[in-house]
């Protein structure tokens, strides 16, 4: 946590404090609502609603929280970085449950997704690739 020191008597700093590193971290975590990061990290207890979704809006503009942000997003994503197999038995997860849902809007996107990811991107290919996942998973219409 290298990033975290509190302003001295007053003077401005590029660093954050304990509660704007955990705002980032929080906003991270919870998919982007700012307002919900600001109630975990700064817990404001008699602030209104509106108060609080102003500060939290004031507070994602704030260009350091937002330098931040968009570094913990860049290291979000590199430990989630996907390799082939990963990405194929994901897709090929999410295919089930929307077979399971009965979703086939969905299972002929992910389908198609799958073979796209499999390089076979010339249109003969990629209807060869959907009768194949229709066999195993429905008819994706």
């Amino acid at each position: 946590m290298s990033s975290r020191l509190t302003a001295k008597r007053g003077r401005k700093t590029d660093k954050l404090t304990l509660k704007q590193e955990l705002y980032c971290r929080a906003y991270i975590n919870n998919g982007g609502n700012a307002t919900a990061a600001y109630r975990q990290a700064f817990a404001p207890e008699k602030a209104s609603d509106k108060t609080i979704g102003r500060q939290a809006h004031t507070l994602l503009h704030t260009p350091k929280i937002s330098a931040m942000i968009e570094k913990l997003k860049r290291q979000a994503l590199k430990a989630q970085e996907w390799n082939p197999e990963a990405l194929t038995a994901e897709i090929t997860r999410l295919l089930g449950e929307a077979k399971d849902r009965g979703d086939r809007k969905e299972q002929r996107m992910l389908i198609e997704l799958l073979g796209k990811w499999l390089g076979l991107d010339k249109t003969q290919d990629v209807k060869v690739a959907t009768i194949i996942m229709q066999d195993n998973y429905g008819d994706g219409d």
